[in-house]
């Protein structure tokens, strides 16, 4: 490690929603956890490749860690599109803890093993879902139906029409909206090899 160099540099990026490819439709979730409660809760938004809204949902979800809950919004989102018919869907998340736990899947003995195991069978039906990261910024209607699911009762909802709260996100969104967002490369390098992280700031 003694050849070891770091270099960091920080630049914004601007960072917003997008709509789905035309022949597909797109489903945002989020998870949420209120310390102060003990409470957690997730939620979505689905909508169209024009940024029309389809539905929402929301799930309280009890006493649980911040991952089992956007973890359970991903499960809720896949099981809900499959539900009402959608066979070409992406499905967005800002946890890149929770993808990396579906993408490659879990020990037995892990806590989220069960719910894991489960979305990885829900992908596997026979249609075609694509599961992306995505920054906070481009996730903002799902982190809202999240925090609104706090105060659900108990059990998955279903929405076929925007809460009033998430009518001004859906519209910045479809306006194209864009937020600033804070990116630091740091660089590695020695003699032989170069390497490039990318790392954000929470």
């Amino acid at each position: 490690m003694g050849n070891m160099k770091s270099k960091s540099s920080k630049a914004f990026r601007m960072i917003g929603w997008k709509p789905p490819d035309r022949e597909k439709v797109k489903c945002n979730v989020d998870g949420s956890v209120f310390e102060s409660t003990n409470t957690a809760g997730c939620g979505g938004v689905v909508r169209d490749a024009f940024g029309n809204f389809i539905f929402s949902f929301g799930h309280r979800l009890g006493s649980c860690d911040i991952i089992w809950a956007k973890l359970n919004g991903v499960l809720d989102g896949l099981e809900l599109l499959w539900c009402k018919g959608f066979r070409s869907v992406t499905l967005e998340c800002d946890s890149e803890e929770a993808l990396e736990l579906i993408k490659n899947g879990t020990a037995d003995n892990h806590p989220c093993s069960g719910l894991v195991h489960y979305i990885r069978e829900c992908i596997n039906r026979c249609w075609n879902v694509d599961l992306q990261h995505v920054y906070r910024e481009a996730n903002r209607a799902a982190d809202l139906m999240a925090k609104l699911s706090h105060s659900l009762p108990e059990g998955l909802q279903s929405f076929n029409a925007p809460h009033a709260e998430l009518g001004w996100i859906l519209s910045s969104d479809l306006s194209g909206l864009l937020l600033p967002r804070l990116i630091i490369h740091t660089f590695m390098t020695n003699k032989r090899d170069y390497y490039q992280h990318l790392r954000v700031d929470p």
